[in-house]
């Protein structure tokens, strides 16, 4: 009986995990400018060299360390 309530959590678990997202919201983007100004952040990073390769975060030129998570730059 034990394993049947296991398993009955660990589904709701499951559906609560992939539902969470929708609940919430996902906080995307409100307009196409938006979307355009962070891609362009992106592109600049890539440029400079500060794009962070342990978390991923666009930092601005001339940084040593990630904004983010504080990891070297370069």
């Amino acid at each position: 009986m034990s394993e049947y309530l296991i398993v009955i959590v660990l589904g709701l678990i499951a559906v609560g995990a992939v539902a969470f997202p929708f609940i919430v919201g996902r906080g995307g983007y409100d307009d196409a400018a938006e979307l355009e100004a962070d891609v362009q952040r992106y592109r600049d990073a890539l440029r400079e060299g500060t794009l962070c390769s342990h978390c991923r975060e666009a930092n601005p030129p001339d940084s040593q360390f990630c904004r983010s998570c504080g990891h070297a730059l370069g």
